[in-house]
């Protein structure tokens, strides 16, 4: 809660990715998305990165569509391979 306007945000075209370093944090986000008056079908557009396999199956259960995920499971890794997807790249998802 608090924090930018993240509905107004998707909803602008603001937000090029979303990136999740935990499964907790993919349910906090999709609760913070809905009480705000948005929900996960914004982020059609965005890509979705997620740090580790576990992450990922969390982001899938919710509907999200996952375009990256380091071979390391390292935040170094997580931008790597971010800027690589960016850059139109492979990467691994």
């Amino acid at each position: 809660r608090g924090g930018d306007d993240l509905p107004g945000m998707l909803w602008g075209g603001l937000v090029d990715a979303v990136i999740f370093l935990t499964e907790n944090s993919v349910r906090h986000f999709s609760i913070r998305l809905k009480t705000e008056g948005g929900s996960l079908d914004m982020l059609g557009d965005v890509t979705i990165a997620c740090l580790d396999p576990l992450t990922a199956a969390a982001a899938r259960a919710y509907g999200l569509k996952v375009s990256v995920i380091p071979e390391e499971y390292t935040l170094t890794s997580l931008v790597e391979q971010l800027a690589r997807h960016f850059a139109g790249e492979p990467v691994n998802a």
